[in-house]
């Protein structure tokens, strides 16, 4: 992601709670060159999952026992 210096300094606490919560680094356009933000500790690909409620119509205890039998025989 790329900013300028002027929404950087608008938006200081969010942008680097975003570097810090996803990872992702940010580049800030300055005159004459950028300057990259990035998190010390790099985070895992699990870390960045986002929960997504409401995705899942019904109860999600019926996934556990889903069965694909009826549905799908591998080819042989």
């Amino acid at each position: 992601m790329r900013l300028t210096a002027t929404h950087l300094r608008a938006e200081l606490f969010k942008t680097l709670d975003r570097i810090v919560s996803t990872g992702e680094p940010v580049e800030v356009e300055r005159p004459g060159g950028r300057v990259r933000l990035v998190a010390a500790a790099p985070t895992g690909r699990l870390a960045q999952l986002r929960p997504h409620p409401g995705c899942i119509v019904g109860d999600p205890d019926d996934l556990a026992a889903l069965s694909w039998l009826n549905v799908w025989q591998p080819s042989l």
